[in-house]
């Protein structure tokens, strides 16, 4: 896939520790139920320690009584066993013992895995949360130069990621952390002789794990990046399917759909050739491991240094060592692909908010409601010294109707989005009552405004929520007063459920002229002061415009409104015609005096 759609801004190194800091934040007001679970992993790792010592004091049970002065024998001693004691006499105790550790390993596994399993669901809510939030705060030049697929992945695929990580990885990550750490401690207690020997070996795990961690994340960044790549191209196609169709591009299209998807399989098995490398590996140590301390175990028990109990507790610690050191590397697995979803999101987090939505006001005035704008040499451009409006001037009564006229590519559309705080001119000013438009707080300054695109968006949900746009303000009464004012009140009461109709995907259950009366009658239930109609009128037939005239006079009076627009008939009753040519104004007048 070439272009725009292979670029990919996550470039720079990743650091482990600067994404664990910036996740800190949403794990410090929960971190009490992060040590909860902390602490009880620590209890289950202990009683998990407990089995193969039990197990060791049945061994030393059933061999005859040489006291060696080990932990084994100690703990024999302290439970009841002695010199004289008959072979097996221990065992009801031990097997009495070994059911209540098990039964209350059972019990702290449980209530670790309910408490960080909530942790971590609190914790990704408040990500997801965060991330919708700043997205509401991205300029509309962000939306532009970003796929939606891209978007949708940070939001869905990667939260997913980092949840799976959080509420499950973290769990067992834990888990197998301090059985591990607890193992590691025993070993030389229980005898230092082959303890020294197996922690001989810890170092070379270690230095595998790093070795792995550094190919691994490499591995995984990059497969997150075509996974969001394929879900760009799935999303452009699946919506521009009747395109497709329309020029029989089936064939051209699969065949660059195999192209991604022959390299994010690449991506796969690659990630995947890491994980087959580090396993086998982890395996070797331990066989190695094994292997020494029955060589080293042999002598040490035939010379009477250490017992067949002590030599038999060493095996099985070394089993229950490695084992979750496997583990862990199941989950490092599922780490580095959290650590790579973390690293993205936090990428569309660190995007500078839209400077115009700032909520901050720098004038003491009130936000002017009349309607009187004027652009005083107005000059703006996409890109450096590419101008799209040049020395753009003229002036808007309040209550007046201005259309704008001219050929695509004109800047007609170029000037609305200025009027919308969308963007802001790099020269010249937009003044609003005689205040800076760029003074004046976005959110503020657009709830004066309402635009009736060419282009109608309807959101899921009901017909009476996408007028409303789900303010609670906005009555039942008004809506259906908008409605019937643009004459969509008709169409909309045949509907069975009338205003709570649920929309379909795209509003495919209603006509294109149906959809843009619903685009209508939103503007008028929410009383803007300012309206602006973006080719409003394309997509309906000339009989239904004719039958909307008098709707669209209701909607424009007493409101400034600003009209682009082909058709003559919907530009000949405007106060003043605004002709664009190449983002200058070559003319401007009546109707009369054009």
């Amino acid at each position: 896939m070439s272009g725009f759609f292979e670029k990919d801004d996550l470039k720079e190194k990743a650091y482990d520790f600067r994404l664990l800091k910036r996740l800190f934040p949403y794990l410090k007001p929960h971190i009490y139920l992060a040590l909860a679970g902390f602490f009880l992993g620590l209890m289950a790792s202990l009683l998990r320690l407990s089995v193969p010592l039990l197990q060791g004091i049945v061994v030393r049970d059933l061999t005859p009584h040489h006291l060696k002065g080990g932990i084994l024998d100690q703990a024999w001693i302290l439970l009841g066993g002695s010199p004289k004691s008959p072979i097996g006499s221990l065992i009801p105790t031990i097997c009495l013992l070994f059911g209540l550790v098990i039964t209350g390993r059972f019990l702290v596994e449980v209530v670790q895995l309910y408490i960080l399993q909530v942790f971590g669901q609190k914790v990704i809510y408040q990500i997801r949360v965060d991330l919708f939030d700043h997205l509401l705060h991205l300029s509309v030049d962000y939306f532009q130069k970003n796929p939606v697929g891209r978007l949708v992945t940070r939001i869905s695929n990667d939260i997913e990621s980092l949840s799976e990580f959080v509420s499950n990885g973290l769990t067992d990550l834990t888990r197998h952390f301090f059985t591990v750490l607890s193992i590691s401690i025993a070993l030389p207690i229980i005898s230092w002789h082959l303890g020294w020997i197996a922690l001989a070996f810890l170092p070379l795990v270690v230095l595998t794990s790093l070795i792995f961690r550094y190919f691994a994340r490499i591995a995984y960044r990059e497969l997150r990046k075509h996974i969001a790549l394929l879900n760009t191209f799935l999303s452009e196609n699946i919506t521009g399917m009747p395109i497709i169709h329309a020029f029989s591009r089936e064939e051209v299209q699969r065949n660059r759909f195999e192209e991604i998807n022959q390299k994010l399989t690449q991506r796969y098995i690659r990630s995947i050739q890491t994980w087959a490398l580090y396993s086998p590996t982890v395996n070797l140590l331990e066989g190695l491991t094994l292997a020494t301390i029955l060589y080293f175990g042999y002598y040490y028990a035939t010379g009477g240094t250490i017992n067949i109990a002590t030599l038999s507790v060493f095996v099985w610690l070394i089993n229950s060592y490695y084992e979750p050191i496997r583990h862990m590397a199941e989950k490092y697995n599922l780490l580095q692909s959290a650590l790579a979803a973390c690293e993205r999101i936090f990428k569309v987090m660190d995007t500078q908010k839209d400077k115009a939505l700032d909520t901050s006001f720098s004038i003491t005035e009130s936000i002017p409601t009349s309607g009187d704008i004027t652009l005083e040499h107005v000059y703006f451009s996409y890109q450096k010294d590419q101008w799209v409006l040049k020395d753009i001037h003229f002036h808007i009564q309040e209550g007046e109707t201005l259309a704008l006229v001219g050929h695509t590519g004109a800047g007609k559309s170029s000037l609305i989005k200025l009027l919308l705080r969308f963007y802001d001119p790099q020269r010249g000013r937009i003044l609003v009552d005689g205040l800076p438009l760029h003074s004046l707080p976005a959110k503020l300054w657009r709830r004066h405004l309402a635009v009736v695109p060419q282009d109608v968006f309807l959101f899921a949900g009901s017909i009476l929520e996408n007028i409303r746009l789900w303010d609670s303000s906005i009555s039942l009464e008004q809506v259906e007063s908008a409605c019937r004012l643009v004459q969509a009140h008709d169409f909309i009461s045949k509907l069975e459920k009338g205003y709570h109709t649920v929309l379909e995907e795209g509003a495919k259950n209603l006509s294109a002229g149906e959809r843009q009366l619903l685009s209508f009658a939103r503007a008028l239930a929410h009383q803007p002061k300012i309206l602006i109609l973006d080719e409003a009128t394309a997509l309906i037939d000339t009989d239904t415009e004719q039958k909307l005239q008098k709707a669209i006079e209701n909607l424009i009076r007493g409101r400034t409104t600003i009209v682009i627009a082909h058709r003559l008939s919907t530009i000949r009753n405007a106060d003043k015609i605004v002709v664009l040519d190449k983002g200058e104004v070559v003319e401007m007048g009546t109707h009369n005096e054009l």
